[in-house]
């Protein structure tokens, strides 16, 4: 989990540097980047009605309106939540603490299940470490899959 976190990491970061650009950029090209983006969108814009038919259901744009996007990469959901704000997407059926603790009491009994720390508005996937009175500690993710801490 680490790894993936890892690299989405340093793709979204990748991603925000090249939409962003530098600000040296910004200042000698300013008339000049201006119209170069215009015709640049232009030409992304029909790009992007061309492919739009070939596209898979497991690409964040084609299944972001999706009604069972559970069904997509764990990559493509990540992606999503991070354009979500780290806030769990409609489809998701956790959408809270209260949610995944509610869900763990009704798979696993009454263990006195609280929240420990949970990962929505800060990073994604979005998941709950959620422990037990018994010392037991499950993450719970947004999509409903339950694991132990450190799976």
């Amino acid at each position: 989990m680490k790894k993936i976190l890892g690299i989405f990491s340093i793709v979204v970061i990748s991603l925000s540097l090249t939409a962003c650009g530098s600000s040296a950029d910004k200042k000698d090209s300013s008339s000049k980047s201006s119209s170069s983006s215009v015709s640049s969108n232009k030409k992304a814009t029909s790009s992007n009605k061309k492919n739009s038919s070939s596209r898979s259901s497991s690409t964040p744009a084609a299944s972001s309106s999706s009604a069972s996007g559970l069904d997509q990469s764990r990559e493509a959901i990540t992606a999503q939540e991070t354009a979500n704000g780290n806030k769990p997407l409609s489809f998701e059926p956790i959408q809270s603490a209260a949610q995944a603790e509610a869900l763990l009491t009704k798979n696993y009994g009454d263990k006195g299940w609280t929240t420990a720390h949970g990962s929505v508005g800060l990073s994604s996937p979005i998941y709950f470490s959620v422990n037990s009175n018994d010392g037991q500690t499950l993450v719970v993710y947004a999509t409903g899959q339950v694991k132990p801490m450190g799976e």
